[in-house]
């Protein structure tokens, strides 16, 4: 374990050390952030709500509902719809919409018909023409919280040269298998020299012979090391998981069929009726109706500190998730549901500043073992070197 252990850390230290920097800076910004009530118009809060409302046009959540009005309080919602429908069908005689969006912009409640990639407008309270608003699915905006995250997932160099995620993914996952056998070897070294000294009445685990730099790499990994094990392990099945991506043939496009106007109001109202059930007093930022792969769906976006979208099949009433049978797969071995929820564990999302600090400690505890792993490396290299034993990489 020991020459496994010593020689695989001075090939990856500097991977490890990069994975570790641009981790524990993601994180710094994210409990500024978070920590400091920054609200989610602030362009680390929108990266950190990166992929949490799915992909393509299953996301009805649009930059400006971050901090946007919400639908007037005592609206008529029923019958908005139906001066939306009638403004649409004047504008686009003889057809269906793919979906219906009602919702606030500039103080004016605007309902959108979606005609494939064209979205017509109507006011929703007078029925005439309106200009349409950007339906653009929400992406964060550029920043250095942005930044840091396609580094720390190797995505800089290749998106930059448009190859997407590839090679990013496969390096991703070589440094986390390599992470995850430097932990087992380290720790496996760690336990049998843990109980040679309990052997000789020596049962402290924090000891500290073998020199500052030694005794120090054993504490801090030590001390660290269920922190570590859980960000290397997550970390891990990310890469896994965007690996497996890539290696899936891509499913046909995300597309929704047109809504007979006779199935609207119906639609509406069992939206409504789950919404009032479920969500008492919350605050609807907009409302849409679409068929999506089957399911005729009524989509909110909420107004609260943090913005929900909640999904609901209006033929049933349940709220449904980013992984339904007949959706087209996902090309992620365990589905969206699972991937979202992977990565928002391995960032401490899930779990609140609790589960942040966590992962700083074990990104600051991985910078200093490759700092000092590679320090200490050189040290015993020198020292054989100067004993007539110059190989870089030896046994023992």
């Amino acid at each position: 374990m020991k020459p496994i252990h010593r020689i695989l850390a001075i090939i990856v230290a500097p991977l490890m050390l990069f994975i570790a920097a641009t981790g524990s800076l993601m994180e710094i910004l994210d409990l500024g952030a978070v920590a400091g009530g920054a609200p989610e118009t602030d362009v680390t809060m929108q990266s950190i709500n990166e992929g949490k409302f799915g992909n393509g046009p299953y996301n009805a959540v649009i930059a400006r509902d971050f901090g946007g009005d919400a639908l007037p309080v005592g609206l008529d919602i029923p019958r908005a719809f139906a001066t939306v429908q009638a403004g649409l069908a004047r504008q686009m005689p003889g057809r269906d919409p793919d979906a219906i969006d009602l919702r606030v912009d500039n103080g004016r409640v605007i309902g959108q018909g979606q005609y494939g990639k064209v979205w017509k407008a109507v006011d929703a309270l007078s029925g005439t023409d309106a200009a349409p608003i950007d339906m653009k699915p929400f992406n964060p905006p550029p920043s250095l919280r942005q930044m840091m995250k396609e580094w720390h997932r190797f995505w800089g160099p290749s998106v930059k040269i448009g190859h997407g995620d590839k090679p990013a993914v496969y390096i991703e996952l070589a440094a986390g298998i390599a992470l995850c056998v430097l932990i087992y070897t380290g720790l496996t070294y760690y336990i049998r020299l843990y109980r040679q000294r309990r052997k000789i009445k020596r049962p402290n685990p924090f000891w500290m012979a073998g020199g500052k730099w030694r005794a120090l790499h054993r504490v801090i990994a030590t001390g660290s090391g269920v922190f570590v094990i859980v960000m290397a392990v997550s970390g891990t099945l990310i890469g896994f998981e965007s690996t497996w991506h890539t290696f899936v043939p891509r499913p046909p496009r995300h597309e929704t069929a047109p809504l007979p106007a006779a199935a609207v109001q119906p639609m509406l109202a069992a939206t409504l009726t789950a919404f009032a059930k479920g969500e008492p007093g919350v605050a609807m930022r907009s409302i849409r109706l679409r068929d999506y792969y089957g399911y005729r769906q009524g989509v909110i976006v909420t107004r609260e500190t943090v913005t929900r979208q909640i999904v609901y099949d209006t033929a049933t009433g349940r709220p449904q998730d980013l992984e339904e049978p007949g959706y087209p797969s996902s090309q992620f071995p365990f589905g969206m549901d699972m991937h979202e929820a992977i990565k928002h564990f391995h960032s401490g999302y899930m779990f609140g500043i609790p589960a942040r600090l966590m992962a700083l400690i074990s990104g600051f505890a991985l910078i200093y073992l490759s700092i000092s792993g590679v320090w200490m490396y050189f040290e015993m290299w020198l020292r054989r070197r100067g004993g007539g034993r110059p190989g870089f990489f030896w046994k023992g």
